[in-house]
């Protein structure tokens, strides 16, 4: 039932020009009129059966939660044994016994569809736990996974004809707890619904804008709204915590494919965002006047080549960097702790997604676009690597050692 009124009066009206009109042969036939009417009758009624079907599923649709207009179907499938689409994001959802599962997204195709996978997997039985389908007319959204407060978190972007949307679900079991709908209406400020949103991370929170013109701060880890972005910054102004984090910068002013790893202890209020240019480090009174912070290098003898910092936490930072300047060279993940120990690095010369390698055959293999489709996650012992349309790598914190794979 998903075409519109006017085809089907289009499709009704070249249906009657095509039929072959009755040709008395002599006189006029009552019979033959009362058929003719009786055939017009019919068609007409089937076209406004349809037409009224159509307007109440479209009206169901419509008068929905903003959910079930961005999700034209949702159903749980028990009859996928295999991961299937490319990857889009993942989250590790630890057990208490130490092991772990993960909540993967991916997408696909299928009959003019676009279909978004949600999986729980358990990665060392190599078993899908529970599986999970929407599908969308138009091109998905950018979707966002995390694990916050034991609950998994969905951020969804706008795209055409898609709002944007926040969701949680179970981990266990993959069961929705809050739609959309059900989210935003715990804040007064976004009862008109959301029309943009953006994701910023370190810490996490979201940017959005509502659709009566309101820009909104939301903390989702603390669950606060913000009024505005000046409203959320001025609450970390008088915090005088001390804090320590991980920064890369430029050790020399115009060497900016060299960076070294930092550590920079201040304020709350002057660290909260975690995000400190890379010229600061050029000269020790800029951190001091722009930050009022100080910094002091790690790993004095180690130069990270074009180096990204994708994670940090209290105790340790993940940099991915490369063997050499230039467009063939080696990608690099390391893991560096707070002590300034480099804990361990592996390669796409032997443990990395090979296609993770800087090379002259495809241009976009350089860092600066290659860096927006990997990022990193860690749950207690475990370090989450994700490579965007490829597939994830599950390392142990302390060694480095490979734990799980998966391609997609």
């Amino acid at each position: 039932m998903g075409e519109d009124y006017s085809n089907l009066q289009q499709a009704l009206q070249q249906r009657m020009q095509s039929q072959t009109p009755l040709k008395p042969t002599g006189p006029k036939s009552n019979l033959g009129c009362i058929m003719l009417i009786l055939g017009i009758f019919v068609c007409l009624a089937a076209g406004l059966i349809a037409y009224f079907l159509f307007s109440s599923e479209k009206e169901n649709v419509s008068n929905s939660s903003p959910d079930k207009k961005r999700y034209l179907t949702e159903k749980k499938s028990t009859v996928k044994n295999s991961l299937t689409g490319t990857f889009v994001d993942a989250v590790i959802i630890p057990k208490e016994n130490g092991d772990m599962n993960l909540c993967i997204l991916t997408n696909e195709t299928d009959d003019s569809k676009y279909i978004v996978n949600r999986y729980i997997y358990d990665p060392k039985e190599e078993q899908i736990l529970y599986s999970f389908q929407n599908k969308f007319n138009s091109y998905p959204p950018t979707l966002k996974l995390f694990y916050i407060n034991k609950e998994i978190l969905v951020v969804q972007g706008e795209s055409s004809g898609i709002e944007p949307g926040i969701s949680t679900f179970n981990p266990e079991n993959g069961n929705e707890i809050l739609n959309a709908e059900n989210y935003i209406s715990q804040y007064p400020d976004l009862k008109s619904g959301m029309s943009r949103l953006y994701v910023r991370e370190d810490p996490l929170r979201l940017d959005i804008e509502t659709k009566d013109g309101l820009k909104t701060t939301l903390d989702v880890i603390n669950k606060k709204a913000y009024r505005n972005y000046s409203d959320y910054t001025n609450s970390f102004k008088n915090n005088n915590q001390k804090v320590e984090i991980f920064a890369l910068g430029n050790e020399r002013s115009g060497e900016d494919k060299r960076k070294k790893l930092f550590l920079v202890s201040g304020t709350k209020a002057n660290l909260w965002d975690k995000n400190i240019p890379e010229y600061y480090f050029s000269d020790n009174s800029t951190l001091r006047l722009m930050k009022n912070s100080v910094a002091k290098v790690l790993l004095k003898d180690d130069i990270f080549l074009e180096g990204v910092l994708i994670y940090q936490d209290d105790e340790c930072c993940l940099i991915f960097h490369q063997s050499q300047v230039g467009k063939n060279a080696e990608r690099l993940l390391s893991c560096v702790n707070i002590d300034g120990e480099m804990l361990w690095t592996v390669s796409t010369e032997n443990v990395l997604f090979p296609k993770l390698k800087a090379t002259d055959k495809d241009a976009v293999s350089e860092m600066f676009f290659i860096k927006h489709d990997v990022s990193a996650s860690r749950q207690n012992d475990m370090i989450l690597f994700k490579y965007v349309r490829f597939g994830l790598m599950v390392f142990d914190y302390e060694s480095g050692k490979k734990i799980y794979e998966i391609k997609l």
